[in-house]
């Protein structure tokens, strides 16, 4: 009899530590991600009609009367003439193209009137 109160008391002791085991492995909070990607977010506002144009990234405004200075003073460079038979030196692309030469990547677009448009733009938080 003693013997099989033994046997009893150790598998009574092996199933116990058998719950242990799986409930703390169940209830371990799952591990920090290593790396939180994190990002910000500027914005390019182009008004043909009232000829207001502004880069918008954190903590900045940038603005211009026209593309030319916009992107003059984005880039502190002049634009280059696309076409000498073109109304206007400077175009969307080239506004679109210097933010990109500083990180940002456009993701949306929006038309809201004939000649307004708003660009969105992000960049990982350097």
């Amino acid at each position: 009899m003693r013997k099989y109160q033994k046997m009893a008391g150790v598998v009574v002791i092996a199933m116990l530590a058998a719950i242990l085991t799986r409930w703390t492995a169940q209830a371990a909070p799952a591990p920090a991600p290593a790396h939180v990607t994190r990002w910000e977010y500027a914005q390019f506002q182009g008004s043909s009609a009232g000829n207001v144009y502004a880069f918008n990234p954190p903590g900045k405004q940038i603005k211009g009367k026209s593309l030319a200075v916009l992107y003059k003073a984005m880039t502190g460079k002049d634009p280059v003439k696309h076409d000498e038979g073109q109304a206007v030196d400077c175009i969307y692309l080239d506004i679109m193209n210097a933010a990109g030469a500083d990180g940002w990547e456009l993701v949306k677009m929006e038309e809201k009137e004939l000649g307004e448009n708003t660009f969105t733009f992000k960049r990982l938080v350097p």
